[in-house]
């Protein structure tokens, strides 16, 4: 838990070559807890290494299917690499968790087309989406939907 803590201060202050390394910390001192493997996953998207995302991200499902957050993890990681068809099926994956956040699988949406080049698409289903981020706007699924042109494929499409 402290080095869970430790990587979440670092991800907060934005120095993620510390968050990498204190994530891949917290997963040898307790490498069956889901978020752990989770946090390593997202710390490689953020440092642009995409390929190696996906291992963790795909075992956080393996521990915990019911987090969403993974399945959009490989969502970014395999758009990053163009490979759309596993892109999709992470979503068709997503979309069969009980209970899932119907936020997050929109967010999924607009992350596909933006990825897969359909702009008038990702524009019209960020409309859609803009209620609810006004309404929530400390929830991490509105904060990263108007992150969602770091990943470099968003071609300017940001909420203002």
């Amino acid at each position: 838990e402290v080095v869970n803590f430790a990587g979440d201060y670092y991800r907060f202050i934005l120095d993620r070559q510390k968050v990498l390394v204190t994530e891949k910390r917290a997963v040898e001192l307790n490498h069956l807890q889901a978020i752990n493997h989770l946090d390593v996953a997202q710390a490689y998207l953020s440092l642009g290494q995409y390929e190696l995302a996906i291992p963790p991200a795909r075992t956080t499902i393996s521990l915990a299917p019911e987090l969403l957050d993974s399945y959009e993890t490989l969502v970014r990681a395999y758009g990053n690499l163009k490979r759309f068809d596993e892109m999709r099926a992470a979503i068709t994956a997503g979309r069969k968790v009980q209970g899932a956040d119907p936020a997050v699988l929109q967010n999924m949406e607009i992350l596909t087309a933006i990825f897969e080049g359909r702009t008038a698409e990702a524009l019209r289903l960020q409309e859609e989406f803009r209620p609810q981020v006004e309404q929530a706007p400390g929830d991490d699924v509105a904060l990263d939907l108007r992150r969602a042109c770091i990943d470099g494929a968003g071609s300017g499409i940001q909420f203002k």
